[in-house]
């Protein structure tokens, strides 16, 4: 962001939220390097450095962060840095104040009930994202520049408030957006962000806005953020800067996207207006490329299928109990989970033409999240049993014998993957919907039916490899008892004079006298944040992934129950057993426990213990959830063997993991040779 918005030795730089000053420093860095022979700020002479260390100014309404970049700010050289404490949304005292550059990745939550900002907005909101954007682009001077971090609400949700700050920007200050990748400011969070770029001298002049998308920024996207090779960052400034030259030239046409990294496209102004949502998702705008000799015809859905809209729950007699699916269904390959089916009752006729048929394709056209685009598919292949389907859901029926329902099901999941989708959905009170017409009018290859047919026995022909595949993930469970029988042979051979004391296996002991077990407590509601701010918080299972705890959410200025690196933690409230390990030292709160091994045991060989028996650990049963109490936890008895009885059981267990990490690889390739049946289709 730095080194496209370009700050100059001579221009005031502003974080209106500035956290810990990095935006400062890292300008005040580039500037030294742009003005650099030998060593950075080298070619700065005395009055220049002494005006560029008063050029910096950072706003923050947190004490604590004001400090910290207070304190970063003078280790950085700056002997009387600008760092205010001030809310910027709420106060007018500086509102009259303009900056040449502003650099930000502001808060994007806001409190309960909103901001309460005053009235010289010029869009009126309570929403701290739209807010800050607006503050940034009304606080330029006539030639400002500016970058901000915003959630993907700005980009394209439909409320009034993001319509007309998108309106704004386009109009008047926006030239460029940049898609990031969810989870890149993993471990902090996990909100899928984009960064529009400002100029208020280049954003009235040109007629089209510049969409990237970057992939990749040198780390993969988990809790861990570990470096890989691919980095589309470096070319996505380039792209940046070749662009800003064309616009400063006067010569936009000489800037190509097509022949551009990082998914390049221009796109006009009037093309965003079109519809007055002035949506700034690029992928929108991309049109499905259709060659001019395409190997088969292209037809639109709506040609071979009719579409139908899911039941809302009734109370209007005669009722009957069906099963209902939902969006929690539906699978990731494009087929349904069929394992926990709601039932509930629905007006008979209502019913009457919602009934599944075998074939029919569902098509998820609300209710998705931040980080959960709408428009998955699945395949209803079923041929027994009363099943339909809720209001977040369409049913698509093929009408035209010249589609087979699964072959149109796979290029519709196709497409989904592709991420065709995701450009036909708009978003109103947080909850994403599709544009069901759009989808409507998608085309899709379609060769006879005997090919179409042939098409379907080869994806069939994977699938069942795949299945088989899934069955043995899904059901793997070590035989940790077998385990344990296993060795307790071996180690009364090699020392028979243990046998008397072992003769009922190993010993028993409650997991309160092998290990502490801490129980979580929540802090007060007004020490919690989602900025980074303080200790990591976790509640409970929400954030629990296979082994190791997700990334937080939230965190917590004060602290009251911390659990350390390496602890187990314990889901203790509905559901009550789940177990996850702590990477770092965080804060738990009352649905959490956390279990801290003593040096007779292992916590590789404890958490597979009770990672594999959880269903058996009951809570309380209460009438508002399930719970388990501490006295509760530190009664499970586990078997202890020594230490390196543990380690060959670990070892053992590990052993048989890599085969089911085998199965997993198997599964992956064999996806993707669909994908590319699939993608054959389309060849020309």
């Amino acid at each position: 962001m730095v080194q496209v918005v370009n700050p100059q030795k001579h221009e005031t730089v502003l974080d209106p939220a500035c956290g810990t000053a990095g935006f400062l420093i890292s300008s005040y860095k580039h500037i030294l390097k742009e003005n650099c022979k030998k060593v950075p700020g080298d070619l700065l002479n005395t009055e220049e450095r002494k005006k560029l260390l008063s050029n910096f100014k950072g706003y923050d309404i947190s004490p604590d962060m004001v400090r910290l970049s207070l304190v970063n700010m003078y280790l950085h050289g700056f002997v009387q840095p600008q760092i205010i404490e001030y809310d910027t949304l709420t106060s007018e005292e500086r509102w009259n104040e303009y900056v040449d550059v502003i650099l930000a990745n502001p808060p994007f939550m806001s409190p309960k009930g909103g901001i309460k900002p005053h009235k010289k907005f010029s869009v009126q909101s309570n929403r701290s994202e739209v807010l800050f954007v607006d503050y940034i682009a009304e606080h330029l001077t006539p030639t400002g520049r500016a970058a901000v971090i915003v959630p993907e609400g700005i980009i394209f949700q439909s409320a009034t408030a993001y319509k007309t700050l998108r309106k704004m920007l386009v109009e008047n200050h926006l030239y460029a957006v940049v898609s990031l990748p969810a989870g890149i400011f993993n471990p902090y969070s996990g909100v899928k962000t984009s960064i529009l770029f400002m100029d208020r001298q280049l954003g009235r002049k040109t007629d089209s806005i510049l969409f990237l998308k970057i992939e990749n920024d040198g780390f993969d996207l988990g809790a861990q953020r570990r470096q890989i090779e691919k980095n589309d960052l470096p070319d996505a400034v380039n792209v940046l800067k070749d662009y800003l030259t064309a616009l400063r030239n006067g010569k936009p046409e000489t800037f190509i996207a097509d022949e551009k990294p990082c998914g390049a496209l221009l796109v006009k102004k009037e093309k965003l207006a079109e519809n007055g949502e002035y949506n700034l998702t690029g992928d929108r705008y991309r049109a499905v490329v259709v060659r001019k000799h395409q190997k088969w015809p292209m037809v639109r859905i709506n040609e071979i299928a009719e579409f139908s809209s899911g039941l809302w729950k009734s109370e209007k007699e005669p009722l009957k109990t069906v099963k209902i699916l939902r969006n929690t269904n539906f699978l990731k390959n494009g087929y349904l989970d069929l394992n926990d089916v709601a039932e509930h009752t629905v007006e008979i006729k209502q019913l009457e033409n919602r009934l599944l048929n075998y074939g029919d394709i569902l098509l998820e056209k609300s209710g998705g999240g931040p980080s959960q685009p709408v428009g998955r598919v699945a395949l209803f292949n079923l041929k027994t049993g009363e099943y339909s389907y809720s209001n977040f859901i369409s049913r698509i029926r093929i009408i035209n014998n010249k589609a087979d329902s699964i072959y149109v099901w796979a290029c519709l999941n196709y497409l989904y993957q592709l991420g065709e989708t995701e450009k036909l959905q708009k978003q109103t009170s947080g909850i994403r919907n599709l544009d069901i017409n759009a989808y409507k009018s998608l085309q899709i290859p379609l060769p006879p039916i005997e090919v179409q047919r042939e098409i379907v026995a080869e994806i069939e022909g994977y699938q069942k490899l795949i299945d088989g595949c899934r069955q043995v993930v899904d059901s793997w469970k070590p035989d940790i008892q077998g385990y344990l029988d296993e060795e307790l042979k071996l180690y009364l051979n090699e020392q028979p004079e243990r046998r008397p004391e072992l003769v009922e296996g190993w010993p028993l002991v409650k997991l309160g006298e092998a290990c502490d077990v801490i129980s979580g407590q929540s802090p007060e509601g007004e020490y919690y944040n989602d900025q980074g701010i303080g200790t990591p918080f976790y509640q409970g299972k929400t954030e629990f992934t296979e082994k190791y705890i997700g990334p937080p959410v939230k965190w917590t200025t004060q602290e009251t129950k911390i659990a350390e690196k390496d602890d187990i933690l314990m889901s203790v409230r509905a559901p009550v057993g789940p177990v996850n390990i702590s990477t770092q030292s965080i804060c738990i709160g009352r649905g959490l426990a956390a279990i801290r091994v003593s040096e007779n045991i292992l916590v590789e060989y404890l958490f597979t213990l009770l990672k594999f028996n959880e269903k058996n650990i009951k809570g309380n049963g209460g009438a508002v959830f399930d719970s388990i109490n501490r006295k509760d936890v530190e009664a499970i008895q586990i078997p202890l063997p020594p230490i390196e009885v543990q380690q060959k059981i670990v070892a053992k267990i590990g052993a048989e993991r890599k085969v089911i990490d085998s199965c997993r690889e198997l599964i992956k390739t064999y996806e993707d040779k669909i994908k590319r049946v699939i993608d054959k289709v389309w060849e020309e």
